[in-house]
Order: structure tokens, then sequence, then C-alpha cells
């Protein structure tokens, strides 16, 4: 099994997550197109809001 530097990385913090990562599972990091608007809106709305 060849290992990137950052999969040594990876597994060197925690094996089991080497192991996800090669089975594709989504992590708590990824983040999704819906979430990213919300925080653009968000921020939009913060931005132009009278004071």
């Amino acid at each position: 099994m060849y290992l990137s530097k950052s999969d040594f990385q990876l597994a060197s913090g925690c094996a089991k997550k080497l192991v996800y990562k090669e089975k594709s599972y989504t992590t708590s990091n990824d983040t999704n197109e819906y979430m990213a608007k919300v925080i653009i809106w968000e921020h939009w709305k913060n931005l132009t809001k009278k004071k």
C-alpha cells in the first residue's frame, strides 16, 4: 500500500481516519453547496443591515 504524505499525516493522528478516507466517507469538514450559499446569504444580510 502506498501512502502519500497527506495520508501518512492523517493516519499518524488516527489510523481509522485513513480507512474512512479510502472508503470515501464524508467528514464533518466537508461543505456542501447549500451550506455555502447559506453562509454567503447571512454574510450579505449582515453587511446590508441598517445601523
